[in-house]
């Protein structure tokens, strides 16, 4: 579903949805002084575009993942 976004958007929905000390990010996305995700400036940055710009497009992701899963087949809940 995020396949067609940079890693800076895709890092940018994780830091929104999950926040920025999970510990299910691999180290490699970590930022080696915090030990957490990049800032969003940080990754608008890495993206090469405005942070308003990376907002829109984070949100733009978010906005996919849930009409993909309002759309998806509910399973395991009982009738």
């Amino acid at each position: 579903m995020l396949a067609s976004d940079t890693l800076p958007v895709r890092l940018a929905v994780y830091l929104k949805l999950l926040g920025a000390g999970d510990d299910s990010y691999p180290q490699a996305w970590r930022d080696p002084a915090s030990g957490a995700l990049p800032t969003m400036a940080q990754l608008a940055g890495l993206d090469g575009v405005s942070l308003p710009t990376l907002r829109k497009r984070r949100d733009a992701a978010i906005a996919r993942l849930t009409a993909a899963m309002a759309q998806a087949p509910r399973t395991g809940r009982p009738e």
